[in-house]
């Protein structure tokens, strides 16, 4: 069953799977609260970004892309 359902994901065009992926990242951040305070926690203690804008943009990026390795 498995391998049907990635056969047939394996024909999307990469765009597809990106764009899914990303709106995967985000229901799944909207969903889960613990998710979501961990993911700010992270990113907080990481020191990358500051409050504010780019510490704004870098969640949104993280979300993303972690939609995109799911």
């Amino acid at each position: 069953m498995l391998t049907l359902l990635l056969k047939f994901l394996a024909r999307w065009p990469l765009w597809l799977l990106h764009g899914l992926g990303a709106a995967l990242g985000w229901l799944g951040y909207w969903l889960d609260g613990g998710y979501r305070r961990r993911l700010a926690e992270n990113l907080r203690a990481s020191g990358l970004a500051a409050a504010g804008r780019d510490y704004n943009h870098l969640l949104h990026r993280s979300i993303v892309h972690h939609g995109k390795g799911h």
